[in-house]
């Protein structure tokens, strides 16, 4: 099972806590007391924590023995943190420059052992040479201790292997300020040193302030080299009880003293701080609240199916964002159905509807095939952030919801247009001047474009005439021949022009007159069943029944 189902969320993290024993400034007193700092530790709402010592791992392995015995279920994380002094200054107080080897909470202790037997420091013995991490002894070697950047790059080199990736084992985290490589202004060459100590390390022990700073591309003083973004802790570098209840995973901002807290969204892992390297600006904040921090009623924690072997029995949210991935059919969508009728059944299946094409709510289901009847007998529950809420809100967008959503666009405008004129009340005026005028185009267009039809029909009628004419040159040919005839005839006939004109006038006359008749003939036709002869005239059937019933009577 995965120790965090939950996924990434933001917990607090200490990297820099020195314990009982610690070689330099133990302000715990004599013996340890290891009941007390175990408990504070462990009663704290830190997750993660870096337990430093200078120069040694021997306070965290005797650290961790003893948290072991007295909480052996724990869920804290403890990751061994070495503090060592570089031989080289660059701030304005000419401090030389600390820098922490963090190691992995499951490190080989042979592997740390092996890394401060191989690291040599400055500090020489009667023989001049070099003494090696582990082989300091007094409160002075630890006091005098320094080591170059070249020994630590051999240290490392030599305990994991040339082909080894650095960061899979150590990262190196440096101080930004007061111990740190933030250089004097104006002075060149120490700006220099900071640079390349910036490129050495993977973090930065630091405050909110030195955090924007940090997250540059274009911090070095050589400016057309890029400086990679990196993430800045802030550490309560406690060394006695009263730092430990006084700064421990608090905000202090006071006459002498500032603490801040940091804030990680990973695994309380190493693999979790391996991600603020690739996010820092995301997974890294120093604040005194909870970044993104939500009313507990209003996130789901947890889903529970009983009567199904298609789900986990159990299922942790994150309560910041949760991506359900899996093959086609696996389930996804079926799941998210669950949830929604979980919390509102009536809400659900009327989503449901909506995004379908069938308005029968009996047919709704969490799945293709499956109504919310035919599986009555899986039960499934939420559990939300607050365990006391028994109810909330949810969202339901099912599966195709958008696309039959795309194919109702008056739903979208309906839905979308209130909240435009709400936040824009000079777009609103804007949009009902446009509506306006592209109605007025819409009616110019559907004028035109009826004018067009009609045109295009006359047009089409007159062709049609055009064709029952005749071709044009076969019409000209046979007027043109009829005129030669005429003239030919004419001058046969010895007719003079007034003759032929009138002759031709006679004829259109009596083509006319015929014409007429067939016209007269035929309305008389259609007038014969209404009319009789009555004493040689024509009158109205029905007038002329009305006389003879007259005339019969009075005689």
């Amino acid at each position: 099972m995965k120790r965090f189902p939950g996924g990434s969320i933001w917990r607090k993290w200490d990297l820099h806590v020195h314990p009982p024993g610690t070689k330099l400034s133990d302000g715990y007193g004599s013996p340890p007391n290891w009941d007390e700092f175990c408990r504070i530790l462990e009663e704290s709402d830190v997750a993660v924590f870096g337990i430093t010592d200078y120069f040694s791992a021997d306070a965290f392995y005797t650290f961790k023995k003893e948290h072991k015995h007295r909480y052996p279920e724990s869920t804290k994380v403890f990751m061994p943190n070495v503090e060592l002094r570089l031989n080289e200054a660059v701030n304005r107080g000419n401090e030389i420059v600390n820098i922490h080897i963090l190691f992995r909470p499951d490190a080989d202790e042979g592997d740390i052992r092996k890394f401060l037997g191989e690291l040599k420091t400055q500090v020489t013995d009667q023989r001049d040479r070099n003494l090696k991490c582990s082989e300091l002894i007094t409160t002075q070697h630890f006091k005098e201790a320094t080591v170059t950047r070249d020994d630590i790059a051999k240290a490392i080199e030599g305990t994991f292997g040339r082909k080894a990736v650095r960061s899979d084992h150590i990262l190196i985290i440096v101080p930004a300020n007061n111990d740190g490589i933030r250089a004097q202004n104006g002075i060149a060459r120490k700006a220099n040193i900071a640079d390349q100590i910036d490129k050495l390390a993977d973090a930065l022990f630091g405050n909110s302030k030195s955090t924007t700073h940090f997250l540059k591309t274009d911090r070095f003083e050589d400016k057309r080299q890029r400086s990679a973004p990196k993430p800045v802790f802030s550490g309560c570098d406690a060394h006695s009880f009263e730092d430990l209840n006084n700064w421990l995973g608090k905000h202090i901002n006071r006459p002498g003293s500032y603490k801040e807290v940091t804030w990680i969204k990973a695994d309380p892992t190493f693999e979790g701080l391996q991600q603020t390297l690739v996010e820092p600006e995301h997974r890294v904040k120093i604040q005194s609240s909870k970044p993104d921090a939500k009313q507990p009623y209003q996130y789901i924690s947890k889903v529970r199916f009983q009567g199904t072997n298609d789900f986990p029995d159990e299922i942790t949210f994150n309560p910041n964002l949760v991506s359900i991935i899996g093959a086609r059919s696996s389930g996804k969508s079926a799941l998210i159905a669950y949830i929604a009728h979980a919390v509102d059944p009536d809400y659900t299946i009327n989503q449901q509807v909506a995004a379908s094409l069938i308005d029968d709510k009996k047919r709704m289901g969490p799945a293709a095939g499956k109504n919310w009847d035919a599986v009555r007998h899986i039960e499934c529950s939420v559990e939300w952030g607050d365990t006391d809420a028994k109810t909330g809100k949810v969202i339901y967008i099912p599966q195709n919801s958008l696309y039959a959503i795309s194919e109702r666009p008056e739903h979208i405008t309906a839905k979308i247009q209130p909240s435009l004129y709400r936040l824009d009340p000079s777009f609103a005026a804007a949009h009902r001047r446009t509506l306006a005028d592209l109605r007025a185009c819409n009616a110019t267009i559907r004028e035109a474009v009826t004018g067009w039809f009609e045109l295009t029909t006359e047009l089409q009628a007159a062709q049609a005439a055009l064709r029952n004419l005749g071709d044009k040159h076969g019409v000209i040919n046979t007027r043109d021949r009829l005129v030669a005839k005429i003239k030919v005839v004419r001058s046969a006939s010895t007719l003079t022009e007034f003759e032929v004109s009138a002759y031709e006038k006679l004829v259109e006359d009596l083509a006319s007159h015929d014409t007429r008749i067939r016209i007269i003939q035929g309305e008389s036709r259609q007038l014969e069943p209404y009319l009789m002869l009555d004493d040689g005239k024509y009158i109205e059937v029905i007038s002329a029944t009305f006389t003879r019933s007259c005339r019969v009577r009075n005689a």
